[in-house]
């Protein structure tokens, strides 16, 4: 997160007037560290606060975090939604001590439907939490003491100045204009003038009637909502005012609805969180077919909104139009015979499916994509897990759901959700041994071992008795090889993990063995065996280049790290320290950027760069207090952290020290990583290519410190003195790339590779490039790997 407000979301269509309510929240903001935006369904709350959000960013060292909670249907996982987008170290042991030394905004947006458990989060925040605001957005006040209200008021529908358009009739004309795609004829402004006021500036009503202009007019539209205001003021229905003219509108569009885009309403709002995709769609709504021709219905009237994220459309239903549609449920049961625990399964299975088929398709070169589409989806499988707990009382379903995100919880920062997913299966009447097996590994990485112990048992036991054709019991066995390392027990973890590791073979599950090959090379380095710990990582390597994995190569590359910093070998420790960085980025895998983090200060601080190394120090020493496990409970690598911070003590002295490493836990390690990797010429693209990073993860990934020999027929003198990325740079030098074509296809920083080309140009005892593509053209030389 920056302070641009970067974190919010931006919505498809231009904002339109509010410059005064901008100014007056801006204004309240600065003296009230809680403002609730109040006001109806419709009239534009969410938006003034996002607008608001971004004019004040600046502000806030930390940023402003957008939580959308139209997305959380109940208290469950309120904290958790939060957590997902506000700063800090997301394994902290909860939200306040995530953002308890965070300078930041935090909108909460669609809060009515949360009031109770909210104002219980919100107090804690803002008793404990000093340099935290907040801005709610809520039909109804939260009811909090020190909350200043804001009523947010309907756009303008008379300007002070008779030449201006009033900002409600601005909206409509934008609006119509996209909509029919030339503007309203000039001779029409009186009528929408007195559309706009008919609808009483609400924006919804002002974007759903602009709609109607590929086929009315302004006055004609005007005409029709002036028949239908008539009914609806002597409605039963409906009894708050600024609601009347919205409704007449969201009325006006249900009649306009075919029957089957009326089904699909009543559905999509009673069921789905957030957004969907058309499969979705079809899978859980579309028992009839022509899904897709419904949705471009929707879509066409403004009920549904189409948004692209990366290569997925996804439909959004606003949620005025939401709650709508849940008011004629009661009253269109002949209509849509689908709000029954047929369609609520259907949800739940079709989201159950996706997080098994991402479970299962991690493991592979599609990672990246994998990770993405959990993202996405994971306010629906929350959704479906709740329901397979409650509505379904399915636990047993629920218990999957979690095992198949295995991946979520521990490669991509989300600890302390899998914590209390677990929680909420502990009354469940039989827990499988996939779930077992994934809570006992997030109990050793949240440092509960004797939990983990426990966990890892019972599902030994539990193995016997099931059909364990996915290997828990393997996986099993390997975790309890981790506790037993934890506990300093190297025989016991060496038995444990030689024989999971031996088993995943014979099973031909590669994950498993890849991950075990890693930790147990992990654990070796640590007790000191460094070349053992190169061998079976070197192994592992092997493994995930074939299938091509990026997070578990990511820690292979930190115990390559941790291997060269042990043997004094500073900028080996630095270069591969970096490249773990790079494969962290695919999941957000805090532990994995602590670890790495860790090895790149001790390397820096050896190398004389202390303020950096301090600036690390305090940005990972603030990661450990967080989970409450130092360095994962490893007393050779704590101890590491001990000699380099004696180290900057003494040579920065202990008031710089203390003030780096407070600025270095307040910066987060996100964001001195962040700033650390272009000062040592890391390429700083968002995420890396697989090619890139497993181009040093497969097997020869590890071959720099032992060159690989070449036959007597093809090797030339200084060949066998360049290391392996070397070899791999002087060839692409040969095919007559530039420097900078090579930084981009290896994806690496420029200095790195003017500093390899150089070393090679030595080594090779030449002075040009085109000499080295001359010798290798010579001795008709191409690289063994």
């Amino acid at each position: 997160m920056s302070g641009d407000g970067s974190s919010i979301p931006f919505e498809a269509t231009s904002f339109v007037g509010r410059s005064h309510e901008i100014a007056e929240v801006t204004r309240v903001l600065s003296t009230n560290r809680m403002v609730s935006l109040i006001g109806a369904g419709g009239i534009g709350k969410s938006r003034l606060a996002k607008v608001v959000g971004r004019t004040v960013a600046d502000t806030y060292r930390d940023g402003v975090a957008f939580v959308d909670l139209s997305m959380v249907p109940t208290g469950r996982h309120l904290t958790l939604a939060i957590r997902d987008r506000v700063p800090g170290f997301k394994q902290a042991a909860s939200l306040r001590d995530q953002v308890q030394d965070r300078s930041c905004l935090i909108i909460l947006d669609s809060c009515e439907h949360l009031v109770a458990p909210l104002t219980e989060v919100i107090h804690e925040l803002l008793s404990w939490c000093p340099e935290v605001r907040i801005v709610a957005t809520s039909r109804v006040p939260l009811s909090l003491d020190g909350e200043f209200r804001f009523h947010v008021p309907a756009l303008s529908v008379q300007s002070d100045v008779d030449s201006l358009v009033p900002d409600a009739a601005e909206l409509f004309l934008i609006r119509a204009h996209a909509t029919v795609g030339a503007p309203v004829p000039i001779e029409q402004f009186d009528d929408v003038r007195r559309l706009c006021q008919e609808l009483d500036g609400i924006p919804l009503a002002i974007e759903l009637a602009a709609a109607k202009t590929a086929s009315m007019t302004p006055a004609e539209i005007s005409s029709r909502l002036d028949d239908r205001f008539g009914l609806l003021r002597n409605s039963v229905r409906t009894s708050k005012l600024q609601h009347r003219s919205l409704e007449a509108v969201m009325d006006w569009s249900w009649e306009q609805c075919s029957d089957s885009a009326r089904s699909l309403w009543l559905r999509f709002a009673g069921v789905f969180a957030g957004s969907a995709t058309l499969r979705a769609l079809e899978a859980v709504c579309g028992a009839d077919g022509g899904i897709a021709e419904v949705v471009d219905e929707m879509v066409a009237q403004s009920l549904l909104v189409r948004e692209c994220q990366g290569t997925s459309v996804r439909f959004r239903m606003y949620d005025t139009i939401r709650e709508f549609g849940l008011t004629r449920r009661g009253e269109c049961s002949a209509l849509d015979a689908g709000f029954d625990r047929e369609l609520l399964r259907r949800h739940a299975d079709f989201y159950s499916e996706v997080a098994r088929r991402c479970g299962s398709r991690f493991f592979s070169p599609h990672q990246r994509q994998v990770v993405q589409e959990v993202r996405d989806e994971i306010a629906n499988i929350r959704l479906a897990f709740n329901r397979y707990l409650s509505d379904l009382d399915s636990p047993e379903a629920a218990a999957r759901v979690y095992s198949d995100l295995w991946f979520y919880w521990i490669g991509c920062g989300r600890l302390q959700e899998a914590v209390a997913w677990a929680s909420h299966l502990a009354d469940a009447r039989a827990v499988p041994a996939s779930t077992l097996w994934v809570r006992g590994w997030v109990s050793i990485l949240t440092g509960d071992l004797n939990r983990a112990d426990s966990e890892l048992n019972e599902c030994l036991t539990t193995a016997d008795k099931e059909d364990d054709s996915a290997g828990a019991h393997i996986y099993a066995s390997g975790l309890l090889g981790a506790v037993a390392a934890f506990r300093g027990d190297c025989n016991l973890a060496s038995s444990l993990y030689t024989t999971a590791i031996a088993e995943a073979h014979a099973a031909g599950l590669v994950s498993a063995e890849a991950i075990f090959l890693q930790q147990y090379g992990e654990v070796l380095a640590v007790f000191g065996e460094t070349e053992r710990a190169e061998e079976l990582c070197r192994k592992s390597a092997d493994l995930c280049a074939d299938v091509g994995d990026i997070w578990c190569t990511a820690y292979v590359l930190w115990v390559r790290a941790l291997t060269c910093h042990l043997r004094g070998d500073h900028p080996g420790a630095k270069e591969w320290a970096q490249r773990s960085l790079q494969g962290k980025k695919i999941g957000n895998d805090h532990l994995g950027q602590a670890l790495a983090a860790e090895v790149l200060a001790w390397s820096l601080a050896a190398e004389g760069d202390l303020d950096t190394a301090a600036l690390l120090e305090g940005a990972s020493g603030a990661f450990w207090e967080a989970v409450g496990c130092p360095l994962m409970g490893f007393q050779a690598l704590r101890a590491e952290r001990v000699r380099c911070l004696d180290r900057l003590d003494r040579e920065l002295g202990r008031s710089v020290l203390e003030v780096k490493l407070a600025d270095g836990a307040r910066t987060g390690l996100h964001r001195v990583l962040g700033h650390t990797r272009p000062a040592l010429g890391e390429n700083t693209e968002e995420s890396p290519s697989t090619n890139s990073l497993l181009r040093e993860g497969g097997s020869d990934f590890l071959a720099e410190s032992a060159p690989r020999s070449v036959s007597a027929g093809g090797a030339f003198p200084g060949w066998v003195a360049l290391t392996a990325r070397e070899k791999e740079i002087a060839e692409l030098v040969a095919q007559g790339l530039t420097n900078r074509e090579i930084a981009a296809d290896l994806y690496i920083g420029m200095r790195t590779v003017d500093t390899h080309v150089a070393h090679i140009l030595a080594k090779l005892g030449v002075r040009r490039r085109s000499a080295v593509a001359a010798t290798l053209s010579r001795d008709g030389h191409r690289s063994a790997g």
